[in-house]
């Protein structure tokens, strides 16, 4: 049972992150898939926040892209990230804000792409600081960009703490449950060391099959939706490989455990399925 429970919670925790990973890439394909790496962050600004970008764009050359978040009005509201071009015609790969209420009730502390021009995303932040504007240029996208977005959300460590908890607790219930049919293994003629080992190995075969198969399974909806770039998969690969290697150490750890358990445990108690 702890074993079957142990194997739901894996694979759960597997389909999850790459269901994160797929969301997160459809709903910024336009911005991760297309190419923009300089991008500024506005956090706060005055009143001549619009004039100031718009003058910045026209002596500089450069065509920007300001994000509007657009709620769609259905059951599920779901959010679409539009853009309206600043200085110049905005690429056909950005969806264009065409609503103008929605527009002007947006606010102008967002993302601004450049979309066109050698203006860098520091020399655009420097240029909004010294006009009385606080931003911050945007690290450019790789494949480590979800990842580190899950690494600083509170609501995921939590998540990921409770999965874990679950995990370990479920590892050690299924040794345990397990002790009197590894006694008779070691009358067998079995060593303790090999059958942790042994356990290591089955176990950790299970979690690498399972991620790769869920990771496949990621790799052909990518293809579907016609997502599939290398930093596409590269998004959600590492997080789940991250994942991975922190259930196979779990695993090693559970598994160390137990070897001490059989070491300290007399065969006789072990016989009779009595842990320590």
């Amino acid at each position: 049972m702890y074993g079957l429970l142990k194997k739901i919670l894996a694979c759960s925790s597997f389909i999850l992150i790459t269901l994160v990973g797929l969301l997160f890439v459809y709903h910024y394909k336009s911005e991760l898939l297309g190419g923009y790496s300089q991008k500024v962050e506005v956090v706060s600004s005055t009143s001549s926040i619009a004039t100031d970008l718009q003058k910045i764009a026209e002596d500089t050359g450069t065509v920007l892209a300001r994000r509007i978040v657009d709620v769609k009005e259905n059951e599920r509201g779901e959010v679409e990230n539009t853009y309206i071009p600043i200085g110049g015609e905005l690429p056909k790969d950005l969806p264009l804000q065409e609503n103008q209420g929605l527009i002007q009730n947006a606010s102008y502390n967002t993302l601004y792409i450049i979309v066109k021009g050698n203006l860098s995303a520091q020399d655009l932040a420097g240029r909004l600081i010294e006009k009385g504007h606080q931003a911050n240029a945007v690290e450019a996208n790789s494949g480590l960009t979800l990842l580190k977005f899950l690494l600083v959300y509170p609501q995921a460590i939590m998540i990921a703490f409770v999965f874990l908890i679950s995990f370990l607790t479920l590892l050690v219930a299924d040794y345990i449950v397990n002790i009197r049919s590894v006694s008779i293994k070691r009358i067998s003629g079995l060593g303790k060391y090999q059958i942790a080992l042994r356990g290591i190995w089955k176990e950790s075969l299970f979690l690498v099959g399972s991620a790769s198969i869920v990771f496949v399974l990621a790799i052909l909806i990518l293809i579907l939706q016609r997502n599939a770039t290398l930093l596409a998969i590269e998004l959600i690969g590492f997080p789940l490989l991250a994942w991975l290697v922190i259930l196979l150490f779990l695993n090693f750890f559970a598994s160390n455990l137990f070897y001490h358990i059989l070491q300290r445990q007399p065969m006789n108690l072990s016989l009779k399925g009595k842990a320590p």
